[in-house]
């Protein structure tokens, strides 16, 4: 196996350590402190501000010229000393040195919205509602080239290496990673030094997915808790249709891509709801963003699934923030069951 390219080992790098502070912020404070919402109703906390600062920096340190389309930015940080001193806390378990100012530097480097042919997506935690729960989240970097990720790293602090072993006796975070054409790999999520690619390979597993559903009673839907973010109903019918009778395993964030990755789990459903009174239905279908499923979407395809959008289509990342061209994704561990 020879060594991926450079970014990788940023990107694998920089969810890492970001980790640290996410967990910094759950294992220290009331999460509810500190926590603003948003126009669009989605929670933001201290922990999406710190992880976006440090991954930021991260990236610019390395690729100074490269555009980061992330998910927040640090407008309400600079009204508000009391949030700004809570983030920069959580900064500084990692970088101790930061400031304020530089950490609200940091955030906005990710406030780039257009397409450029080499660009990175970030959710500093995605799931965010799953954070506040002490339940899944994931911190999800992906590097898109010429409209396609090419690399994906997702940290997963709160996911044992496979959920047959979702116990308290387990240890939990689960570090995820893919390169197009270097496949797609996990190992425990740790505060270890992971610098050294060789030894960090020795202690990853490679995900690779066998496409054999002779009987779909054995199948497995994956599909968000919130069913404000997916059709619930609909992904009912199609488990019907289908013949599937297991639960459908619900998770937060793009852990879900990471479950479907590994095997865990066949089918990730996350189908629009449709607004059937108006006269402009298709018009009015959510778009999904693009730093929701960047990072998933190339682990995905790297361990052998598949990934489109609810018509087959593609995922077209060319579109700056939105799947402009793409309704609803659909994720499944290969092409014969897709």
């Amino acid at each position: 196996f020879s060594l991926v390219p450079c970014s990788m080992d940023i990107a694998r790098l920089a969810v890492n350590k970001a980790a640290r502070a996410a967990r910094f912020v759950a294992e220290t404070t009331n999460l509810n402190e500190g926590t603003i919402g948003k126009l669009d109703a989605s929670p933001v906390t201290v922990a999406d501000f710190a992880v976006q600062a440090l991954i930021c920096h991260f990236i610019t340190q390395a690729f100074p010229n490269d555009p980061i389309i992330a998910e927040e930015d640090a407008d309400e940080l600079r009204k508000n000393k009391d949030l700004r001193e809570r983030v920069l806390q959580a900064v500084r378990v990692v970088e101790p040195s930061a400031t304020g100012e530089q950490v609200c530097d940091w955030i906005d480097r990710g406030t780039e919205r257009g397409y450029s042919d080499r660009f990175w997506t970030l959710d500093p935690i995605d799931g965010t509602k799953g954070f506040l729960r002490r339940e899944q989240y994931a911190i999800c970097l992906a590097l898109v080239e010429s409209g396609t990720p090419t690399v994906g790293a997702m940290a997963c602090p709160n996911l044992t290496l496979n959920l047959e072993s979702d116990s308290n006796d387990c240890p939990k975070g689960t570090l995820f990673w893919a390169h197009r054409g270097a496949g797609a790999w996990q190992m425990l999520l740790t505060e270890d030094d992971i610098s050294d690619e060789n030894q960090t390979y020795l202690k990853a597993t490679r995900l690779q997915l066998k496409d054999n559903h002779n009987n779909t009673d054995e199948l497995r839907f994956c599909e968000s808790v919130e069913a404000a973010h997916s059709n619930h109903s609909l992904s009912n019918c199609i488990a019907s249709a289908l013949n599937i009778s297991r639960p459908p395993i619900r998770l937060d964030s793009q852990a879900k891509y990471g479950v479907i990755a590994r095997g865990d789990a066949d089918i990730y459903l996350r189908l629009p709801h449709f607004c059937t009174s108006s006269s402009k239905a298709k018009e009015n279908i959510y778009r999904e963003n693009i730093w929701d499923h960047g990072a998933g979407y190339v682990l995905v395809l790297e361990a052998g699934g598949v990934v489109t959008d609810m018509e087959g289509h593609p995922l077209d990342f060319s579109l700056g923030a939105k799947l402009l061209n793409n309704k609803g994704v659909v994720a499944s561990s290969g092409p014969i069951l897709h």
